[in-house]
Order: C-alpha cells, then structure tokens, then sequence
C-alpha cells in the first residue's frame, strides 16, 4: 500500500472524528442550554413555592391549623388544644366581667384593653389580668380533665340526650352569628379569636358535659346523718349565722386627762343609753344624726359641710357580722333569745367610750321549709310568647303521653330547657328556700296543696315553665349545713384525684393563648399570625 493512499485514508479519518467532536460539542451546548433554562425554571418555581408556601402558613397559622395540633395539656385520651384553652380563656373573662359588671372600674380592670398590661389588683405580687385569668382557666381546665379521666374509668359516656344537648348549645353559636349578619367564622374570630372554629367549642362542651355527669354521681353518692349535719353545725356556727344591726360609737376625747376622761365617759354612757331607748330603726337613726350633729362646731365648719359630715357618718351605721362570741356585745348579738328592735349599751375598751347596739336582723337557725323542683323553661329570649306558651303546652303533652316519670321529664328538660343553672341536673333545683325564686315559680311550688309528682304550665317574667314537683327538701338551715359538707368532700375528693392524676401545662403553648377585646377606633388593629410549631 503506498504513502498516498495511506494519507488519504488517514485524512478522510481526521475528517470523522472532527464532524464527531463538533457534533459532540453543539450537543453538549444544547445540554447546557436545558440545565440552565432547567435551573432557572426551577429557581422560579422555588422561589413561588416560598411565598406561597408563607402565604399558606400564615393561613393555616390564622385559622388555627397548626393551634388545633398543638397541645396545651393531655391526660389519658382527653386534651386541651391552644384554639380550644383560647375559647376557655375568653370565657372566664367574659363571665367575670357580666359577673362583676359594676365593679370593674373600682377594681381597675379594662375588658377593652390588653389585659397583660393590666396590674391586678387581687394579685400580692405583680401580676397582670391576664395572669390572673389564665390561672384560673388553668384550674377549670386541670379539673375538667382529671374529672374526664376518672369518668371514663367509670365508665360514664355522652348518650344521646348529652349529643343532642350539646348540638343545641353549639346552635346557639350559629344563631347569635346570624342575629349579628355575620357568618358563623367571622362571629367566632370577632369574639375568641381566628384560630377557634365550632369544633373546638364543641370539644369543650363534651368534656364539660362528662365532668358534669361524674360530678352529678358523686354528689349523689353522698349522704349524711342527723347527727352529723347538727354536729358540723355547732362546730362551725361562724359559717351559718350572721346578725344585722345598727351601731354607734359615742365617743370620748383622745387627748382627755384623768379627770377629766371619767367625765367625758359618764357623759358618753348617759347619751349612748339615751339613743338605746329607741323603740324603732327610725327613731336610731335620727337618735344618732342629733348626736353626730352636736358633734360638729358651725363655726369650725359650713353648714354644707356639717350636713354632708353627718350623712357620710349615718352611712356606716348598718353592720352586719358572722357568728363571734368571743367579746360581751358579741355573746348578746349572738343569743338565741335576740330579737328585732333589742338594745343594749357596751363599753368600748379599746377605743373609749361606748357603743350602743340595734338589732335589725337577729342570727338565728332558719327552719324555714325548702323544696325541690324541676322546671323545662322556655325563654322570651329564644321565643316570643305565644311560642313559649305554645312549646311549654305542647312539651307538657308530650310527657303525659310518655312514660310520666321524673326520669322522661328531666331528659325533656336537658334537651328544651332555656334555663343554663338547671341543664346538666335535668331542670332540677333542690332545697329551694321561699322567696328565691321568680314569683310564678315561687308561689306554685310552696302552694300548700302541692304534692309529689304534680305538673303544669306557669308564666313567669321570663317565659313560660313546665313544671314537676318533687316535694320536700331539707329544712333551711339543715340545706345550708348539707352543701358545706358536699362541697367540703368534693374538694377533698378532687384534690385526692388531682394527686393521683397529675398533669402538666405545656408553657411553649399557653404563652399563644390571646385575650380577644374590643379595640376602640384610635387603636390600630393587625394581622399578625402567631407561630404555634413549637
């Protein structure tokens, strides 16, 4: 073979593998072209992903995904979620304020501001409103659970009366959001915050409906002697008995000597004896304004100012005091003999001079009768009155068709009832004491011809009642003795379980626990969500 041929072959060879590198070379180039439109493409999407990503975030922060999942406290198979310790936590706020309406500003608690600025005044030490507040729904809540617990080893469930009850109190949720034109979301954030929906107030009322019904047994459970309820009775009378009276102090000049003080409390004993001879509360009261006006030199003071030393004087003149006989004017206050309109003239050795002392209301044991009822009331709040009348009559039928028990009326009564006091006892009030019920209701259960198992229909002020006598309860003071004793035992009882249930608040997840309030139009209102992944 020779050179040229050789040459020609080669570069014909050359030639190949120079089409192949810039094949190799353009294809290359398209690779790097994709990777980086790829990388770009992907460098977009990932940068959309993160802001769609926060944007879900804060969604699902706002509307309490994530405060749903998060734990404020466990025991066993029962928990309390922040949505649902947030809705409880209003709660407390909101009775407290209704409870207290009229004494807020003297207590120095704004329900329309931040309460974690707030000082509480009940607290010794620096704690705020908030603070306050939280402990106590820390409390209803470790006994909510704990009371939970010990029910499920007792084997007591939500039945369907408990599910339909519990329906009607959600209902109420979505009615009030109706009553507002708002939707049932928005009614709920504007009230407990964004992150508490239905369910969590659900979740809320079952627990409270099955520490409820434990409480209920137990109660049930106990029973006391004759003797044991006189007995705890003459133990601890400070507890039962308290006296009304008016008392004045006649007094003697501070800084009077020796001779002159045996004076000064002659004179005071002659006038506080003077004043004991009134024969009426009236005639006390002007007894003691004379005295008090003498007092006072006009030329020392106004005449305006005369008057108004004497009103504020005559203001604290009503005192009322619980059972103490550990001084003479208490041993008289507290006999059994006492009696309205009884005087009596005491010295006063601590102050000088004498008090003398008017009976308005003596402490005596109330052995007044007390009885038991249940009652399924239809409010004029969720009906007007025809409708009440309508459902009470109808309600009343319908159990005279049935089965005619005490039983069947009290599982009418949880499931119609308006009354909130009455729901969880089945319309049931025991040892009702005359008076202190509405008059309707009032006058038809102390009706001397009423007997066990009598029913009706009534009007009262606030709607109209179905009602069902059981019959006699405990006489008054006796009530007033048996309630100490269940309370006493109760507490006993649920310190015990507390002890043998322990359980622990997650503080990471309370510290997302809000205070919803009404902010006022100078107050900028924000969007900011809270991070409950902790």
């Amino acid at each position: 073979m020779g050179k040229g041929k050789r040459t020609k072959i080669n570069f014909e060879q050359e030639r190949e593998i120079q089409k192949q590198k810039e094949e190799m070379e353009r294809a290359k180039k398209r690779k790097s072209a994709l990777k980086t439109a790829l990388i770009s493409v992907l460098i977009i999407l990932v940068g959309l992903g993160s802001i769609l990503g926060s944007l879900g975030y804060v969604k699902l922060s706002e509307n309490g995904f994530f405060a749903r999942r998060n734990k404020v406290v466990s025991i066993g198979k029962n928990n309390v979620s922040v949505s649902m310790m947030q809705y409880l936590f209003n709660t407390v706020v909101d009775t407290y304020e209704t409870d207290y309406a009229d004494y807020l500003d003297q207590i120095g608690l704004n329900t329309n501001s931040d309460l974690k600025t707030q000082p509480c005044s009940l607290s010794e030490d620096d704690s705020s409103w908030y603070d306050y507040f939280l402990n106590t729904t820390k409390m209803q809540v470790e006994e909510l659970l704990v009371l939970c617990e010990v029910a499920e080893k007792d084997g007591i469930k939500l039945d369907d009366n408990d599910i339909k009850y519990i329906d009607k109190c959600v209902a109420k949720f979505e009615s009030a959001a109706e009553d507002n034109g708002q939707a049932l979301e928005e009614y709920l954030s504007e009230n407990y915050g964004s992150i508490v929906n239905i369910n969590d107030i659900r979740k809320c009322y079952e627990l409270t409906v099955i520490a409820t019904k434990y409480q209920n047994k137990y109660a049930k459970g106990l029973s006391y002697t004759t003797e044991e309820i006189e007995s705890y009775y003459n133990e601890n009378k400070a507890e039962f008995l308290s006296a009304s009276y008016l008392s004045q102090l006649i007094s003697v000049p501070e800084d009077a000597e020796k001779d002159m003080a045996k004076l000064y409390n002659n004179e005071a004993k002659l006038k506080a004896e003077e004043i004991a001879k009134s024969k009426t509360a009236d005639e006390f009261k002007e007894a003691v304004k004379e005295y008090l006006a003498d007092t006072i030199v006009l030329e020392n003071y106004s005449r305006e100012e005369k008057e108004t030393y004497v009103e504020e004087k005559l203001s604290y003149l009503e005192q009322q005091a619980d059972y103490d006989v550990t001084t003479d004017s208490g041993e008289w206050i507290f006999s059994e003999d006492r009696k309205v309109g009884d005087t009596a003239v005491f010295k006063d050795e601590e102050n000088g001079g004498y008090c003398v002392y008017y009976i308005t209301a003596p402490a005596i044991k109330d052995t007044g009768d007390t009885k038991n009822a249940r009652h399924i009331l239809f409010s004029l709040d969720d009906y007007d009155e025809s409708e009440a009348k309508d459902k009470a009559k109808t309600t009343l039928k319908d159990w005279l068709n049935g089965e005619r028990t005490e039983e069947s009326f009290a599982s009418l009564a949880t499931l119609n009832t308006g009354d909130t006091g009455s729901i969880y006892t089945g319309g049931l009030y025991e040892n009702i004491r005359s008076g202190e019920m509405v008059d309707g209701f009032n006058s038809w259960i102390f009706d001397k011809k009423r007997k066990s198992g009598d029913t009706d229909v009534i009007e009262t002020d606030y709607g109209w009642h179905v009602m069902y006598f059981v019959g006699d309860g405990y006489t008054a003071w006796k009530s007033d003795v048996v309630t100490k004793l269940k309370d006493n035992d109760y507490s006993e009882h649920l310190d015990d379980l507390k002890k043998k249930n322990k359980i622990k608040f997650k503080d990471s997840a309370l510290k997302n626990v809000e205070f919803i309030f009404a902010e006022t139009e100078n107050e900028e209102t924000t969007s900011d969500y809270v991070d409950f992944t902790e």
